[in-house]
């Protein structure tokens, strides 16, 4: 049976990650499993405020395996790319 992505207990708090890197990093609510997965979301994201850091590939990568960082990063790009595309075109689609 695959593990869970994410635990029952983090299931309403992911704005918590975001909004304070303390709790984020202290692991108060995420496993260190789930808070690589938010990290590298974070990084894969954020590509606009420098390159991937090698300690942050590296900390990933000790969580995850090849096949499980490469569709964790492929499922990231998916949501980045619909989010852009939904927000580029907001403005331009008609009210239903």
């Amino acid at each position: 049976m695959a593990r869970s992505p994410i635990t029952p207990s983090a299931d309403f708090a992911p704005a918590s990650w975001c909004s304070s890197r303390e709790l984020f990093t202290a692991g108060v609510l995420f496993t260190p499993h789930e808070r690589n997965a938010l990290l590298w979301t974070e990084v894969l994201t954020r590509l606009s405020d420098g390159p991937v850091r090698k300690e942050d590939f590296e900390a990933v990568r000790k969580e995850f395996s090849e096949e499980e960082m490469t569709n964790l990063t492929l499922a990231i790009v998916a949501i980045n790319r619909w989010h852009r595309f939904t927000v580029g075109f907001a403005c331009h689609l008609a009210p239903t």
